[in-house]
């Protein structure tokens, strides 16, 4: 009912249902306290109170410290603030999360492309550039799927010159051996509407003259 109230738009209604919640004796699993949490952390940065929020998202990370969510809902409440270096701190712990729990509590973005997203943003606002053009690699190659190490294989192995723009998809070519295991060329196709954040509209084909578009 407090995740129906937060849809709702219903702030006092979530904060005031889910915090009964949590006092239950029967709200002992860790994996469903840390999401009641968040759930209150969107409601309080709904009604502008930033620094309640950011207390529970850290309540949630310390209730469930194997789960990403708490972390990257973080690095969203400190990104929409401008804080950098708090976006990468917050990042840099979600991060070091490499293990995925199998339950529905966990969310595709928090394991996808999102946290090296916000560390590209992160790095790009601060100036440090050549960082914000690794995390942007690593975020493309999260869009192939949620495995870590399969992530980080295909970040090392992308040659921007092997990148084609078409209209509705890009395609990374991988010749034989640009990775160990590969023993024959591998063409990855990832569809725009899988990276959004990652490349701006003006970089897509025909961006350019969306972007000139008036609203």
């Amino acid at each position: 009912l407090g995740r129906e109230y937060l849809y709702y738009g219903r702030w006092d209604d979530c904060i005031r249902t889910l915090t009964r919640h949590l006092a239950l004796p029967s709200a002992v699993w860790r994996d469903e306290r840390a999401a009641s949490m968040r759930y209150i952390a969107r409601a309080h940065a709904q009604k502008g109170e930033r620094d309640e929020a950011r207390d529970w998202y850290l309540r949630a990370a310390a209730e469930a410290p194997h789960l990403r969510e708490p972390w990257v809902d973080l690095a969203m409440l400190l990104y929409e603030d401008q804080e950098w270096d708090g976006v990468l701190y917050a990042t840099t712990c979600a991060l070091k999360i490499r293990e995925r729990p199998r339950t529905y509590i966990c969310e595709a973005e928090a394991w996808g492309g999102l946290p090296h997203d916000l560390r590209c943003q992160a790095y790009y606002h601060t100036g440090r550039l050549p960082q914000a053009l690794e995390e942007a690699r690593l975020a493309l190659a999260a869009a192939a799927g949620d495995d870590p190490e399969v992530q980080q294989r295909l970040a090392g192995a992308i040659d921007p010159g092997h990148i084609l723009f078409y209209g509705d998809r890009l395609e990374i070519d991988f010749p034989a051996g640009a990775f160990a295991g590969l023993d024959t060329t591998y063409t990855l196709t990832v569809e725009y509407a899988r990276l959004e954040g990652i490349l701006d509209p003006w970089a897509l084909p025909g961006g350019q003259e969306a972007a000139s578009q008036p609203g």
